[in-house]
C-alpha cells in the first residue's frame, strides 16, 4: 500500500513554484515598459546619427593606421617613410575635416534650436551631439558650452 499523503511543505513548495512560473510568464508577456517619446526633430536626429557614424568610421581608420604603423598606437612621424607620411597626413586630414564640418554644423544647430536634447532629437540623437562636441577640439569654447548643457 502506498502513502498518498502529501506534506504541507511539499504543497507550499509546489504552490510557490507555480506562482513563480506564473509571475515570470506575466513579466515576459507584459509590455509595460515606457516607450521613449519620438524626437520632435526627427530629420535632425537622423542627421546627428549619420554624422556620428561618419565620425566613428574615420576614427576607426585612423586608429587602425596608428596601430599598424606605430608602437602601442603611437606613431613617430620621423620614423615613417615618405609614403607612410603621406598616408598619415591623408588619414589625419580626413578626420580633422570631418570634425571641422561637424563642429560648424552643430554650432549652427545650437544657434537655431538650442542644445540637442532628448526631447528634441531623442536619446540617441542627444548622445550623438555629445560625441560630436567632444571631437570639436579646434573650438574649446564650444566644447565647454556642450559640457555645461
Amino acid at each position: 500500500m502506498t502513502n498518498n499523503h502529501v506534506s504541507a511543505a511539499e504543497v507550499t513548495m509546489k504552490l510557490s513554484m507555480a506562482c513563480l512560473v506564473l509571475w515570470l510568464a506575466g513579466l515576459a508577456l507584459a509590455d509595460d515598459a515606457p516607450k521613449p517619446m519620438p524626437a520632435k526633430e526627427q530629420k535632425l536626429q537622423s542627421e546627428l546619427l549619420h554624422r556620428t557614424k561618419t565620425d566613428q568610421e574615420a576614427r576607426k581608420v585612423w586608429i587602425k593606421w596608428m596601430n599598424d604603423h606605430g608602437t602601442n598606437g603611437v606613431v613617430v612621424t620621423a620614423n615613417l617613410t615618405k609614403e607612410q607620411q603621406v598616408e598619415f597626413e591623408k588619414v589625419t586630414a580626413k578626420m580633422k575635416a570631418i570634425d571641422e564640418d561637424n563642429t560648424k554644423w552643430l554650432k549652427d544647430i545650437v544657434e537655431k534650436h538650442g542644445w540637442p536634447t532628448n526631447t528634441l532629437v531623442g536619446k540617441d540623437g542627444a548622445s550623438a551631439a555629445w560625441l560630436l562636441v567632444q571631437h570639436a577640439d579646434a573650438d574649446p569654447k564650444f566644447q565647454r558650452r556642450g559640457a555645461l548643457t
